[in-house]
């Protein structure tokens, strides 16, 4: 995670327009308004990012040793 990232973050959430978070009344409608605009902002400020894991080759660990 960088600066840039959580700089994005803000941007996003500022220059929302939450217009469907204020005008509804029913509770669930706001929360679920409010949690797909958050969610969403936040998938694209921060995706997923893999990273591959290789083992260490230990020159010095036998086969016997690693089972």
């Amino acid at each position: 995670m960088d600066d840039n990232s959580i700089a994005n973050f803000q941007s996003y959430l500022r220059e929302e327009a939450w217009d469907s978070v204020y005008n509804s009344i029913d509770m669930n409608n706001i929360f679920n308004n409010f949690h797909c605009i958050l969610l969403r902002h936040f998938e694209n400020s921060f995706p997923n990012t893999y990273k591959s894991y290789r083992p260490k080759d230990n020159g010095w660990i036998t086969k016997g040793i690693s089972i």
